[in-house]
């Protein structure tokens, strides 16, 4: 999917244990898709670096950073909603990891087009 694009990302959890690893079906279902969470810890959003860009899953990802960077200009937050919000589905079981992981996937492509297109920089829609 990013084959040839010149992307970092990183990880951080607005509710996390620290230093913890990647949970088990996460890293299931990314050893089914090919990749490997086995070196992941968990990092809070305090502990970052400002980022160019932040892509959150649900509404309340978005919130949260958009008070952790507040410097960020809006246009650099980003629902990862196609066609809806992903549920975190950390603490339930392996399905949801699946399904979640299928709508990640397809909400990066639409994302990682609408990056390539020059002159696209849609603002979410951020709830106070």
């Amino acid at each position: 999917m990013f084959d040839g694009d010149d992307f970092r990302f990183s990880s951080a959890g607005t509710h996390v244990l620290v230093d913890c690893p990647a949970a088990q079906h996460a890293q299931t279902v990314a050893h089914e898709r090919g990749l490997s969470l086995s070196d992941h810890r968990a990092v809070s959003l305090d502990m970052c670096e400002a980022p160019d860009f932040v892509i959150g899953m649900e509404q309340h990802h978005l919130v949260a950073a958009r008070r952790a960077f507040p410097r960020l200009d809006i246009t650099r937050y980003r629902l990862l909603d196609h066609p809806v919000a992903i549920v975190d589905p950390y603490g339930y079981e392996l399905d949801a990891y699946e399904v979640a992981a299928d709508h990640i996937e397809r909400a990066l492509a639409g994302l990682l087009e609408s990056l390539r297109s020059p002159g696209i920089d849609e603002p979410p829609t951020l709830k106070p």
